[in-house]
């Protein structure tokens, strides 16, 4: 990870694209610095006119002080807009830019953040940065504000400048010292911000659990700590930013002192003017002004810094590996090859070891072994959502690895027993499958996963949302959409990670008949608990020990005193005297 300061310069590289903005801001911003300089000077004169009764030079002096006034409105606004219009215009683009790197990380990546986490830099942290770029086109300005006021404050009265700002080198030293903490406060604060959003988001997608389990004590102790400890390290900004309050009234405090008493005794002796006393009281708050800017963006600096270096923790995560074939090679008879492949999470110990088999164009192949045995697995790497360790997995002769990832998922179609439905309409849902699929298409596809008929008894039809992950549904019914989503689709590829262990008997039942045309004239794999889905395979592929024990037909493996006929004898036999007893539907399931 890279140091903040680094993050922060990369944030500021950033803003390129919006420049013009930034530059236009900034601009005004000048202009707008200008007139603050210029209208103690116009107040001078227009004191002394006054004083001298010199009537044309006053009325000359009232127009160019309304003059000023308006041009300040304008710019004032034109400052205001142009900020908010690049600040906006950076949010947008970031968030962008973090949403599209997000989808482009192997699923290991996402997977090691919590994803209450990742909202948490995508809003909060964005926010941080996006204040402190804002401030940029005024804070370019203070400089040279301070140093045209300090020069006609000098031409002026250099003694009552040097009286005034005598505290000024003090404080500003007080300020830095003080004020150093902020940084590892803020990213502590923003660590704990990110931790929180996690816990709820848990209480809110746990919730049936939380109070299945009566977790609710446990969370709410585990919310109320995170809660305490963002308060604490609020409290220790706070205190940071309450140290440094003697700083900023001392260098307004002194000013507003010295500027009466020293400047009313100069007036006397005849050593200035009303006129410029007037116009030093006005530039002194100009003159500390900067000052104060100057050190809240160097406070704003060590905020922003933490934030960006979480930003760019996230845009720094390397983007899953693709090959460059986008033209697949349909002659080899074999389309999906495991050879020799060995595979681990953690890049210790082995979930699988020196995998090989073969799976037939158009056939059905079924992948039986114990809890844990690695079948899930399998699926993932043919998807490619990790990559194996050793060992080669071959699309129709072709390495997977070389081959465009956009290119071989478009080949696949997926279905496990954790559908995820996004919030949206019934018809945006199956329509994901392929999204410039006409209406008749979806319902087609619709109707051929046996979904149509309760779709039509939604409240509002294909229009129905679905609720978060569906929650508005049951769980036949989300298994049906994501069925008619590929059947859409039309991929000639088929992975079934145990899609209906988790239904009911009749849910189970309008599923596996949609999933017998899905099924029809496609090359599938299949995570199998089903009897019927075992017996009816092509061939049986039976992990072991995290390698391919044995393979064959139902019958084959049968004839063979060995691990499927034991696995067959503790749990099919049950499950086919369940399915042929009614009263005992719903028991044990192979998986």
């Amino acid at each position: 990870m890279k140091n903040n300061k680094s993050a922060l310069n990369r944030l500021l590289k950033y803003t390129k694209p919006h420049i013009l903005l930034l530059i236009l801001g900034t601009i005004a911003s000048f202009v707008l610095c200008s007139i603050g300089i210029v209208v103690p000077y116009i107040i001078s004169t227009l004191t002394e006119a006054a004083i001298n009764n010199q009537v044309d030079i006053f009325i000359k002096y009232i127009y160019y002080a309304v003059i000023a006034i308006l041009v300040g409105f304008v710019f004032s606004y034109l400052s205001h807009y142009l900020t908010n219009i690049y600040n906006a215009t950076f949010v947008r683009n970031i968030k962008n830019s973090l949403s599209s790197h997000i989808q482009k990380l192997p699923v290991s990546t996402v997977s090691s953040y919590h994803s209450g986490d990742m909202v948490s830099r995508i809003n909060n942290d964005v926010m941080v940065a996006s204040n402190f770029l804002g401030s940029i086109p005024i804070s370019i300005c203070q400089p040279f504000l301070f140093l045209g006021a300090g020069a006609f404050a000098s031409m002026i009265s250099w003694k009552l400048l040097a009286a005034s700002g005598i505290l000024m080198p003090i404080s500003s030293f007080i300020f830095n010292i003080i004020n150093k903490p902020i940084g590892k406060y803020s990213r502590e604060l923003m660590e704990e911000t990110a931790e929180s959003n996690s816990i709820l988001q848990d209480v809110i997608s746990g919730i049936p659990i939380i109070k299945a389990f009566n977790m609710k004590e446990r969370m709410s102790n585990k919310y109320n700590q995170i809660a305490l400890n963002i308060q604490n390290k609020n409290i220790k900004i706070d205190v940071v930013n309450a140290k440094v309050t003697p700083a900023f009234l001392s260098m307004r405090l002194i000013p507003m002192l010295v500027v009466p008493i020293y400047g009313g005794y100069l007036a006397y002796t005849g050593e200035i003017t009303l006129g410029n006393l007037l116009a030093f009281g006005m530039l002194a708050n100009l003159l500390f002004q900067p000052i104060e800017a100057i050190m809240r963006f160097v406070s704003g600096m060590r905020e922003t810094n933490p934030a960006a270096a979480r930003i760019f923790e996230i845009l720094d995560e390397a983007a899953e590996e693709s090959g460059n074939i986008t033209e697949i090679n349909k002659a080899d008879n074999s389309i999906f090859e495991f050879d020799k492949v060995s595979f681990s999470y953690n890049n210790d110990n082995n979930v699988l070891e020196d995998i090989s088999f073969k799976v037939p164009v158009n056939k059905t192949t079924a992948l039986v072994g114990s809890s844990g045995s690695g079948k899930s697995t399998i699926l993932k790497l043919i998807c490619g959502f990790y990559k194996n360790q050793r060992g080669q997995i071959k699309l129709h002769g072709t390495d997977i690895k070389e081959i465009d990832i956009k290119t071989l998922r478009n080949q696949i179609s997926i279905i496990s027993q954790e559908v995820y439905l996004f919030p949206t309409t019934i018809i945006k849902n199956i329509s994901y499958g392929k999204p410039d699929a006409a209406r008749e298409e979806i319902i087609k596809a619709a109707k051929l996963a046996n979904a149509h008929d309760f779709i039509m008894e939604q409240p509002n039809g294909y229009e129905t949302i679905v609720g978060e992950r569906g929650s508005k549904l049951s769980g036949g019914q989300q298994q049906r959409i994501a069925l008619a989503r590929a059947l859409l689709k039309n991929a000639p590829i088929l992975l079934l990670d145990e899609p209906t262990s988790a239904l009911d008997t009749q849910a189970e039942a309008a599923v596996q008949e949609g999933l017998k045309r899905l099924m029809e004239g496609r090359t599938v794999i299949v995570v199998a608990h089903r009897l019927s889905t075992i017996k009816s395979a092509d061939q049986i592929i039976v992990i072991d020990e995290k390698k391919v024990a044995e393979y064959g037909t139902h019958d084959q493996l049968l004839s063979k005193d060995g691990i499927y006929k034991k696995l067959y004898n503790k749990n099919f036999t049950e499950q086919e005297s369940s399915n042929n007893n009614p009263s005992k539907q719903g028991g044990m399931k192979y998986a």
